[in-house]
């Protein structure tokens, strides 16, 4: 479960803060967080991560309040609690995509057994790629690998930034498919920021920034 109450953030070298609605996203439920660039999207974001602290306001995960979290404690919380998916992918160029998989596990150390990371390449589709380079699969590709990823410890809140901004219509549908069905799945949180409004059908929840 996210809350936001009366969340703002202001960058040193910039005069405006960035205002954010209050929201409240339950467990097992999704939201859209849609706006154009320099709306703030990736800030909340990092901010719902618990990479960056807000300048005013407040993010409860779990009835459980980030900016009382030391920096220990934060990056705890987000190790066991939270999936990221990155809109720029982060892969070992140098591994296959199960032993990108592999890493990410151990990284976040998850119990998966080899058999169960195999079972979640099926469940996105990717088990036939198990054994390919990753600097040869596709966007499309990539972007399911990273949900991948995001998923491989279970967590209990998934977030996703632009998701789907370089992908073309058929891979936007997969992606967002995936993302909707992998909450579904895991029963977890899932907070999307994006600008591509063709995700919109695919959620009940949605909040829209100003520029």
């Amino acid at each position: 479960m996210i809350e936001v109450r009366r969340l703002a953030h202001q960058y040193s070298n910039q005069d405006r803060s960035i205002e954010y609605p209050d929201f409240h996203c339950g467990s097992g439920e999704e939201l859209l967080i849609l706006g154009p660039s320099g709306s703030g999207k990736s800030t909340l974001l990092h901010i719902l991560g618990g990479f960056l602290k807000p300048s005013r306001g407040e993010v409860k995960m779990s009835a459980r309040s980030l900016q009382e979290m030391n920096t220990k404690e934060r990056n705890r919380f987000r190790q066991d609690f939270i999936g990221i998916v990155f809109q720029k992918h982060h892969f070992i160029r140098s591994l296959k995509v199960f032993e990108n998989l592999k890493y990410a596990a151990a990284f976040s150390k998850s119990n998966r057994t080899d058999d169960q990371l195999l079972e979640l390449l099926e469940f996105l589709g990717l088990e036939d790629l198990k054994k390919q380079a990753v600097n040869t699969l596709s966007e499309g590709q990539k972007q399911r690998l990273s949900v991948a990823r995001a998923l491989v410890h279970k967590p209990a809140i998934l977030l996703a930034d632009e998701p789907t901004s370089s992908l073309d219509d058929q891979n936007c549908r997969l992606v967002a498919e995936l993302l909707i069905r992998s909450k579904e799945e895991y029963g977890a949180t899932l907070v999307v920021v994006s600008h591509d409004h063709r995700l919109m059908p695919y959620f009940a929840n949605k909040i829209e920034l100003g520029a």
